[in-house]
């Protein structure tokens, strides 16, 4: 055994006996723990014996295209911790410094971690570096058996151990790794890859009971790839850390959400079905009387076209000029208030981009309200098709203009919602209004974005009435978007940009404070070429609102392309199918009002991974695809083309199908047929939801 010298049994004595209260730690030869409050576990422990914290600069060269990003970093070493450091406490505040034994004792002042309570049953955990670093690397212990879930908005995985996952809000990607098409998309830069996604979120829990924020917004890149340890790399001089600690996943998601901010109560109407329609007010008022009278329950239609639509090499796109089109819709008042008279909302489109030669955007470029060039002039960025420009959300002026024209010209016009898209594409070297470096606002943008619509929505008195849906998001997002969704998935089944990667976006948003998402039903990207075709079948139409009625907000997309796809409203047949699966969603109705309920309060997402509920329960993570809503309904999607049987692992109880009424003993797998139409959905029995679903199905 290795001498253990004075110095160190007394840093051990003095660190468990005289910080008993808030903060106390304890140092051994092969790491330093911290325990916060009378917790027996530490809340981070940083490992002795090798480094496990550097400082440095780096230069970085930065890709930008479409929303999608490339980093490149070189980087120089300025100072790494290499001896015993030194631990004291003083006023309940802990501090670690490099200590000052030998020459090391030159590099004492080149860094500093403290650690004190955050008045929200958190430890805040503070490290600064002096200038001029501009990169810290932070290490800190894990072990084999630690799943890592959270992260945001994840499409590829949930439990992320094992994997390096940046944080920086982009574009997903199209084709993210899955056969066929990523080769080509990769060619065109566009590609993305498994952690690319629109809505990172610097947080991650455990199922060792603890969950970390990193309260930083610039660029951030945690490794899981080893056993022992979590690396976490931040490009800036200060790295803030927030730690919880909970045995229970669900109180661990409610400390976090109380935290960050919960999403709010939706409006009623929003839990019907939300018919995604275009081209013109008789084709859409047409399709909507011929869907209510195959039964749907329809609240309302969204009508992304509202601003008219431009032909591009891509498709047809949207006109970003944020008026009514009034060839293809008239008088949109007139035609919003005929919609209102059958009792059915409408929803619009918008985003913060503006394109050339609008009054709109004359209004924008003469009054500085666009993000620039570092010399000045408007950042004009090809937006695939067209060129557009960004409206700088650091500037007071902007934020309020744009906002001014969400109010007149979408819920002036009759609008009760909206999609609010896009915020990926603050250019790396843009220049903005506030002075701050653009990298450092990248990932703010769209946490403003979603302030600004939900100020419109309050300031127009309509909190409560109106909603928005945000596919980008951040740490605060929650706080003020009424609902998310999961961005442009291909038709397809795939893993990491088709059916199954909204799948897993559901489960790993709902871990990571985001309690209220869903998808396009159906999906969105239409892809036609000599190389490669994703089109929307019978098939992928049926499976995608299978599982999308077990969600919040039941709402299709045409897609890219809506003539080479399915669509509800193509025959008689398909309109009967849709409405039948809008019927099951109404029928929950009362359980997502619940739900819901739990979500403002709590933070509990809607729909949930089996781990918050069954967290001891190993053989869940091998059932990747399925999900509870809430904790009385299991729902068990098919996952590929064609199938019409699924093997369904159900958790300890009993269940029963909830078409079928079959029961089925819970601790085992079942195999459980698939028709079309009635999906693998299992109720709790002797839950209280149990009773009151009864006969709705």
């Amino acid at each position: 055994m290795k001498r253990i010298t004075l110095t160190f049994l007394i840093s051990i004595i003095f660190g468990n006996l005289t910080h008993a209260q808030a903060i106390r730690y304890q140092q051994t030869e092969t790491a330093l723990h911290i325990y916060y409050q009378d917790s027996t576990k530490p809340a981070i422990s940083f490992p002795l014996g090798e480094t496990f914290l550097t400082i440095g600069v780096g230069k970085e060269k930065v890709d930008f295209k479409m929303g999608s990003f490339k980093f490149k970093d070189k980087k120089r070493t300025l100072d790494k911790q290499k001896i015993m450091p030194q631990v004291v406490i003083d006023h309940d505040t802990l501090t670690i410094t490099q200590g000052s034994s030998g020459w090391h004792g030159l590099w004492a002042e080149n860094w500093k971690i403290q650690a004190y309570a955050a008045g929200d049953g958190s430890l805040m955990l503070l490290l600064t570096a002096n200038a001029p670093a501009n990169r810290i690397t932070l290490t800190f212990q894990s072990n084999a058996q630690e799943r890592i879930l959270g992260m945001g908005e994840q499409f590829s995985y949930v439990d992320l151990k094992r994997h390096k996952v940046p944080v920086w809000v982009e574009e997903q990607g199209l084709g993210r790794g899955d056969k066929g098409i990523s080769f080509f998309t990769g060619l065109a830069g566009v590609k993305g890859n498994h952690y690319t996604t629109y809505a990172p979120i610097p947080w991650l829990m455990t199922t060792d009971g603890r969950g970390i924020l990193c309260q930083n917004t610039q660029f951030q890149e945690f490794d899981f790839r080893k056993d022992d340890k979590i690396t976490l790399e931040v490009w800036s001089d200060t790295l803030n850390l927030l730690i919880w600690q909970e045995p229970k996943p669900l109180d661990l998601l409610e400390k976090y959400t109380a935290h960050t901010g919960r999403m709010p109560k939706l409006p009623d109407w929003a839990l019907g079905t939300i018919l995604g329609l275009q081209g013109g007010d008789k084709k859409v008022m047409d399709a909507t009387r011929e869907a209510i009278k195959a039964g749907n329950p329809v609240s309302a239609v969204w009508i992304q076209d509202w601003v008219g639509r431009r032909p591009t090499k891509y498709g047809d796109r949207l006109w970003w000029n944020w008026i009514p089109d009034t060839i293809r819709y008239g008088s949109m008042k007139e035609f919003t208030s005929d919609l209102a008279a059958m009792n059915i909302k409408t929803l619009g489109y918008i985003n913060s981009f503006m394109v050339p030669g609008t009054a709109m955007t004359d209004t924008a470029i003469a009054h500085g309200y666009l993000v620039k060039t570092q010399t000045g002039e408007p950042y004009l960025m090809p937006a695939g098709g067209f060129d557009a420009y960004l409206v700088d959300l650091s500037n007071p002026e902007a934020f309020e203009w744009l906002k001014g024209i969400i109010k007149t010209n979408l819920i002036g016009n009759g609008f009760s919602g909206w999609m609010a898209d896009f915020c990926e594409w603050l250019p790396w070297d843009a220049k903005i209004y506030s002075g701050e470096a653009a990298p450092a606002f990248h990932n703010r943008y769209p946490v403003e974005w979603a302030r600004l619509n939900r100020e419109a929505i309050k300031e127009a008195g309509k909190e409560g009435e109106v909603m928005f849906f945000t596919r980008a998001g951040y740490t605060g997002s929650a706080k003020y978007s009424t609902m998310f969704w999961a961005g442009d998935q291909l038709h397809t089944y795939g893993p990491n940009d088709g059916m199954r990667s909204a799948i897993t976006a559901m489960l790993s948003s709902g871990l990571s404070g985001i309690s209220l998402n869903h998808s396009d039903a159906g999906g969105y990207t239409t892809v036609k070429t000599p190389f490669y075709k994703s089109r929307r079948d019978w098939d992928l139409f049926c499976r995608w609102n299978e599982w999308a009625i077990f969600t919040p907000v039941f709402r299709t997309h045409e897609g890219l392309r809506p003539k080479e796809n399915v669509q509800f409203y193509d025959d008689t047949s398909t309109q009967r199918m849709f409405a039948h699966y809008g019927r099951i969603h109404a029928a929950l109705k009362p359980y997502f009002l619940f739900l819901n309920k739990e979500a403002t309060d709590k933070g509990y997402p809607m729909v949930r991974h089996l781990y918050l509920h069954y967290p001891t329960d190993s053989e869940i993570w091998n059932a990747p695809y399925q999900f509870m809503l809430g904790e009385d309904i299991l729902v068990a999607p098919v996952t590929a083309k064609k199938e019409f049987k699924v093997k369904v692992y159900l958790p300890a109880g009993e269940w029963e199908h909830l078409f079928f009424k079959t029961k089925y003993t819970g601790g085992q797998w079942h195999e459980v047929a698939v028709p079309y139409g009635q999906p693998a959905a299992f109720v709790r029995v002797g839950s209280k939801w149990a009773k009151e679903l009864k006969g709705k199905f």
